[in-house]
């Protein structure tokens, strides 16, 4: 099932970016289950996905929680550093969920942090703000992107934003959509109701 999902996000992005008018070319994003994670031909998997779908690497990103990582040991780890070199982006999903702390980001290859949705819903707290803070401060000069998830507020992205989110995920820019009502958008049309 995985790699079905793995091909099918690739081949649906690669016919996005075809269609795409705005001069950016969307990126796709594909959960990995711990026992994916440490398959021995992921990386061969991957790069086949890619070729098949007519997809750039750098269209694609795979994420991974704080379990798998922990669960798939080194093959894990030297799997990510395999699609790394393929050109591919990595998020560590979930963040703030599991055992992983700010040193374990020196040894990661990954470009992107999430920040779980449990932390997100304490930014209004003192203490929840000082940690997405750090979080945030830490990834940053590592040269990490951070995105905060489950944001349902204008509040909320603004608050995240001003604690060194640069991105968002959640419903309050978007519930789950269609791929052939997101196709629209991405050709510059008007967004469907």
């Amino acid at each position: 099932l995985g790699q079905w999902v793995l091909e099918e996000a690739c081949r649906q992005a690669a016919l996005w970016g075809r269609s795409c008018r705005t001069g950016r070319r969307p990126m796709v994003s594909v959960n990995l289950a711990a026992r994916q994670l440490t398959q021995a031909d992921l990386p061969a998997q991957v790069e086949a996905a890619l070729r098949a779908a007519g997809l750039p690497a750098a269209a694609l990103c795979l994420e991974v929680t704080e379990g798998a990582l922990l669960a798939g040991g080194e093959r894990a780890t030297a799997n990510l550093v395999a699609c790394r070199a393929l050109g591919v982006a990595v998020a560590l999903d979930d963040f703030g969920t599991g055992y992983s702390s700010l040193s374990d980001l020196l040894r990661l290859p990954i470009q992107v942090l999430k920040v779980d949705r449990s932390l997100v819903q304490r930014l209004e707290s003192d203490a929840g703000a000082a940690v997405v803070r750090a979080v945030c401060a830490s990834a940053r000069a590592l040269g990490i992107a951070v995105t905060a998830e489950g944001i349902e507020s204008a509040e909320q992205a603004a608050r995240a934003r001003a604690l060194g989110c640069r991105r968002g995920q959640g419903f309050y820019f978007s519930e789950p959509v269609p791929a052939e009502l997101w196709a629209p958008r991405l050709a510059g049309a008007a967004a469907p109701p």
